[in-house]
């Protein structure tokens, strides 16, 4: 499901960013909003509060 997921915002940043091929200048960002797992015999759940340059509120 991850996969799918990273396939789909790879698809509409192409969408939006149609860049040269080759063309580095504007690289794609990527920032978890959110990550959580179970360390052995504890659940850990963390949330960030950066935002990426130039995103929408």
């Amino acid at each position: 499901m991850h996969a799918s997921r990273i396939q789909f915002i790879t698809r509409w940043y192409l969408d939006i960013h149609d860049p040269p091929e080759g063309d580095t200048s504007v690289p794609l960002q990527l920032l978890a909003r959110s990550v959580g797992f179970t360390d052995p015999g504890q659940a850990r759940h963390f949330e960030s509060r950066r935002r990426l340059a130039g995103a929408c509120a």
